[in-house]
């Protein structure tokens, strides 16, 4: 119950709030708000009610009564919307919680502060709150708190105190009468003055260290501690004293209670601890080694810090294995184990990389073999066919000479690469020095062994030679090698229509005539992080795949070179090209042995490839796929006699004519460069453009893994190399036949079943989806390409060239070829005739329907009708 300043009286029940006007009866308010807690009326004429679970509310009465605004959790700082105690002061309201809280809230900006700890509440129930001029009183079960509101103190009455002689106080017994407090509890009440603050500190004596114990055992009464010193406020502890634990007291013996005590301990406590009231002792369970200073002040009966500090010197020896000499082991023992650790770790990273150098070594050899076997049997291949083909034909066409010519060189070279690197690695290479021609056996050099090479990926070669006959000593076979490896390395590295550059001159060097030797391309280049690695047994570069490549050939020349007491330097830039110079002594007195002059004999150059006409009458179109160019134009002249054939030299331009050309079959070598096989057939087994094109692989490896491989990919055949041309095409006309026969079955058959035809699964889904598609709208008589495209989402182009490839139907026939076997499905059913069944599947003319139903299944619907009902 509340009366406000006009007079009204205000009554709260646990459901509902009333209000009597003075002079007036009791009225209801409009708006529901029960559970109000407290009341009160600020300078304005507004009423603020406190609830039990909605927290603040504020209401008007000059009109009407109306709710103005309210408080909680959600759009407030209260911490809870359960509020016990509301009290105004001047332009403030102070709010006290169920849970203990104390906040001070300000009208003007609607902002709230926690005073909690500033009112000395630690979460005790507030049983009732009183403003007096600057003091705030709080009354909780055990104790009455004077809160000075300007000075920020606050002071607890309680049973401690000799004038209080109540043990617990009761809820919202308080009150303020004449300049006094009133609060009741069990066996009477209290009565004292509203303000007792004084105005400055009251001098008292300083804090006295009363007593110190450790484990229990107090310094002053222990005979082993009297030795000791306390009047200087200086205490020693050995290493293994614990549980330290210091008495003080402000020795005032009047409202103890309300002394506050405060100590902090240099190097342990970071802040001043604070204790509970009645609490006089600090207690340290483990003190550090060393000196420290514990420190300790207290507050007068009103809340005042005192100026005074006591302090208390404290210093506690180290433990033997805290000394310097403790210490001194530590890092000893920390050093010879680390370097134990070390030694053992270095010691097993050594054994690992060797061996994983052993792995990696085993490794790169088994991928070199398996580089040199492709390129022994691709060559063997071309052998193979060539002669098949001087079998069949008997004549020996010029054209077929060079490249049997051609291909029998590169084996040579090839073989001899491999004995010569072995003996390099026994160190069984013995120099010949000979004297001879070198400008004569470099220009034959270029024209029976890198001439072809150059022509053949059309680059721009130029030889220029400083004098027109250079003679000399030197090894002639040796430097061939290096001079072949050096040259055939420039030509793969370096693309179309651009230069390779030969340089061929002499120098005096150390009184010594040297020949030099000077490769320079424009080819990709080298990073310059690979270029100490070029010349390392096996190494071939990933980045920067060449055909043909074996990591042996550098390797090689490097040692070559060496042995020939030459040396050779590399230069090059990523996209700028490379330059390799050698430079040879070619001086008599250089060698210790000389033999006799050996004359080089020039080998036939190399023909020109003549382009193949194509005849007449071909029976399909195939790509062949193959970075040997030799291969590839033989090849093509052999199948050619049967088919239209396209050729490209890698996987990433067999691609590009997939998709671009109606391609019937591919035949591709599995290694390549820029996209291999095996990423060629997944390509294109994975793309609806180009997935329906069977695909045969050719390749040296011929492990289980790898043919598994290939299959996996989705290659419908696997030929491995070397082969007979013969069986070639007899694989080719089979893959082309199967195809033919799955056509002529798929447009005979009176009956869908795309399952039984053994497409693979692209294919298949595309097929049944287009199948969906027709029977989607198989009674629209207007359905035509242009929306079985559309809602098949390919092009036009593109749904041509699949269904000719997979059912050798065009779109036109292929919708009405299931038209057709729906019509088959239909006439099976008793008592429907052929019209019916023309316009359920789409066929505007019955007679139309007959014509078409005839020339499909070579029977009328009548007929077929009739068969199926004498079934």
């Amino acid at each position: 119950m509340y009366e406000d300043s006009k007079g009204n009286l205000w009554v709260a029940t646990t459901g509902q709030l009333y209000l009597k006007p003075d002079g007036k009866d009791f009225i209801i308010p409009e708006f529901s708000l029960p559970n109000i807690t407290s009341i009160a009326e600020d300078g304005h004429g507004n009423i603020w009610l406190a609830t039990e679970d909605s927290g603040l509310h504020k209401v008007s009465l000059r009109d009407k009564l109306k709710p103005i605004k309210q408080y909680s959790t959600q759009n407030s700082s209260l911490p809870s919307n359960n509020i016990d105690k509301i009290v105004i002061q001047e332009n403030h309201l102070w709010i006290a919680t169920t849970q203990g809280s104390i906040l001070k809230m300000d009208f003007n900006s609607e902002t709230m502060k926690d005073f909690s700890s500033s009112c000395g509440m630690t979460g005790q129930s507030i049983l009732g709150m009183k403003h007096d001029r600057n003091t705030l009183w709080i009354l909780t079960n055990r104790q009455l708190t004077a809160y000075d509101i300007q000075s920020d103190r606050y002071i607890h009455y309680s049973n401690s105190d000799e004038s209080v002689q109540i043990n617990s106080f009761k809820k919202d017994v308080i009150d303020l009468f004449n300049g006094k407090l009133y609060a009741g509890g069990h066996g009477g009440f209290v009565s004292m003055a509203s303000s007792k603050f004084p105005s400055k500190k009251i001098n008292s004596n300083p804090v006295i260290i009363t007593d110190i114990k450790v484990s229990n055992n107090s310094f002053f009464f222990n005979p082993q501690r009297q030795s000791k010193d306390l009047s200087t406020r200086s205490v020693w502890l050995e290493s293994e004293d614990n549980n330290l634990e210091i008495f003080f007291s402000a020795l005032q013996f009047t409202a103890t209670s309300r002394i506050r005590y405060a100590y902090k301990m240099d190097g342990v406590d970071k802040e001043w601890v604070y204790t509970e009231t009645g609490n006089r002792s600090a207690f340290y369970n483990k003190i550090p080694k060393g000196y420290h200073t514990f420190k300790v002040r207290s507050t007068d009966e009103y809340g005042y810090w005192k100026d005074d500090v006591t302090e208390l010197r404290i210093y506690k020896k180290p433990a033997w294995y805290e000394t310097w000499w403790a210490y001194g082991t530590y890092i000893t023992l920390t050093i010879l184990i680390l370097y134990s650790i070390m030694f053992y770790y270095l010691h097993r990273v050594r054994q690992s990389d060797q061996v994983r150098f052993q792995k990696e070594l085993t490794k790169t050899k088994l991928e070199y073999f398996t580089h040199i076997s492709h390129e022994l049997l691709t060559p063997l291949t071309t052998i193979s066919c060539v002669a098949d083909n001087l079998k069949e034909t008997k004549v020996s066409p010029q054209e077929d000479v060079h490249i049997l010519k051609s291909n029998v060189l590169r084996l040579k070279r090839l073989i001899q690469q491999v004995l010569d690197f072995r003996k390099v690695e026994n160190d069984s290479f013995v120099l010949t020095p000979t004297y001879g021609n070198i400008s004569s056996f470099i220009r034959e050099i270029y024209h029976t062994g890198i001439r072809p090479i150059i022509e053949k990926k059309n680059l721009h070669f130029s030889l220029h030679l400083e004098e027109k006959d250079i003679w000399g000593y030197m090894d002639f076979d040796k430097i061939d090698k290096v001079l072949y490896n050096i040259l055939s390395n420039a030509a793969k590295y370096t693309p179309a229509d651009k230069k390779v550059e030969l340089n061929v001159s002499t120098l005096q060097k150390d009184n010594f005539r040297f020949l030099r030797i000077e490769v320079q391309d424009e080819g990709i280049g080298i990073d310059q992080k690979e270029i100490s690695k070029i010349f390392t047994p096996f190494y071939v570069n990933k980045t920067a795949y060449a055909p043909q490549s074996n990591g042996v050939g550098l390797s090689l020349t490097k040692k070559l070179v060496t042995l020939h007491k030459g040396g050779i330097q590399v230069e090059s830039n990523i996209g700028e090209g490379s330059r390799f110079t050698v430079l040879i002594p070619i001086d008599r007195n250089y060698y210790p042995e000389i033999k006799d002059i050996i004359e080089t004999s020039k080998m036939p150059s190399t023909v020109p490839n003549e382009a193949i006409e194509e005849t007449e009458g071909k029976e399909g179109t195939i790509l062949l796929v193959d970075d040997n160019e030799e291969f590839l134009l033989l090849m093509k002249r052999k199948l050619a006699i049967h088919y239209n054939v396209l050729t490209a030299t890698n996987g990433r331009k067999a691609l590009e004519i997939v998709r671009a050309e109606d391609v019937d079959l591919m035949v591709s070598d599995y290694m390549m460069p820029e996209m291999d096989g095996i990423e060629l057939c997944e390509t294109m087994k994975q793309d609806i453009n180009t997935s329906h094109i069977p695909v045969l692989m050719l390749t040296a490896k011929n492990s289980v893994e790898d043919q598994v491989k290939c299959f996996n990919a989705g290659a419908n055949g696997y030929l491995t190399k070397p082969f007979d041309m013969k069986m070639l095409n007899a694989r080719i006309d089979n893959l082309m036949r199967a195809n033919q026969k799955r056509q002529e079955k798929f447009r005979v058959d009176t009956e869908i079943n795309v399952v039984a035809l053994e497409y693979q699964s692209t294919d298949e889904q595309f097929l049944e989806r287009a199948i969906e598609c027709i029977e989607h709208h198989l009674i629209e008589t207007e359905f035509d390409i242009d929306t079985f495209a559309s809602e098949l989402s390919v092009s036009k182009s593109t749904l041509n060239r699949k269904m000719k490839a997979m059912t050798g139907l065009s779109p036109v026939e292929f919708i009405r070829n299931i038209r057709l076997k729906h019509a088959c499905t239909l006439l099976k059913r008793p008592f429907i005739n052929v019209s019916e069944v023309a316009y359920a599947v789409g066929f505007s003319n019955p007679k139309y329907f007959t014509k078409c139903f005839k020339k499909e299944f070579d029977v009328t619907p009548t007929e077929y009708q009739k068969k199926e009902e004498e079934k």
